[in-house]
């Protein structure tokens, strides 16, 4: 057993090595080293602690395994929000308990397995390029696990479509606002913008318009009567 970030900073020392990597695999099990040109497969590799591969910004596709629930793969973090270029990314039964995903939007497939002290996934609903999504256990007694993802694998897509249509609509909201805001800064560049009391403002001047139409109304339905 060797830590993590030593291991890894041994195998890529430097920058340039980094770089050239687009697929690295970990595997605890017994196997043979497979190298060929950008893809790396380790395998008889036991990490533990912290990797941080940060520095492996053309990084595509990631694995680590693990050997059954009954002997995790001891890496407890992983640390891949530079990696921008992923979109792969497997891991089966490590220690982490916690993944964060925020600024990993290409992911296109993303397996977890086994990761039985896995506790949060953070981003996993702004993974807008997701197509396979396999997350094993998710709420198993068995396993006692405590995962909570923000939908069901069963009806994934679906939920992930609705989540995308809100942050759409959000995005559209903002943009509104910004754009009132720019006009409200032309027109009336000394009083400070609040959406609020724009709001308002609208609301009482409708208000104003629509007041002498009830009073004319008011007064026909009152001739009717009389």
């Amino acid at each position: 057993m060797v830590k993590a970030q030593q291991w890894i900073n041994e195998k890529f020392p430097s920058r340039e090595d980094k770089d050239k990597v687009k697929k690295l695999c970990i595997h605890l099990g017994e196997g043979t080293n497979k190298i060929n040109q950008s893809n790396y497969e380790f395998f008889n590799t036991t990490l533990e602690g912290e990797l941080d591969l940060n520095g492996f910004t053309n990084l595509e596709d990631l694995a680590i395994w693990g050997f059954w629930t009954d002997e995790l793969h001891p890496i407890t973090n992983l640390k891949i929000n530079r990696c921008s270029k992923l979109q792969s990314l497997k891991i089966d039964c490590t220690s982490i308990d916690k993944l964060s995903l925020n600024t990993n939007q290409k992911i296109t497939t993303l397996i977890i397995q086994g990761c039985i002290n896995l506790q949060r996934i953070e981003g996993l609903e702004q993974l807008s390029n997701l197509q396979n999504l396999d997350i094993w256990p998710q709420n198993s007694n068995i396993l006692n696990t405590k995962l909570q993802i923000p939908f069901s694998q069963s009806n994934w897509k679906l939920e992930l479509g609705r989540i995308k249509e809100i942050q759409i609509l959000k995005e559209k909201v903002n943009n509104n606002e910004q754009q009132l805001k720019e006009l409200a800064d032309m027109i009336l560049p000394n009083i400070t913008f609040d959406l609020n009391k724009l709001k308002q403002e609208i609301a009482r001047l409708r208000l104003n318009e629509l007041v002498p139409q009830a009073r004319k109304k008011k007064s026909e339905l009152e001739q009717q009567i009389n």
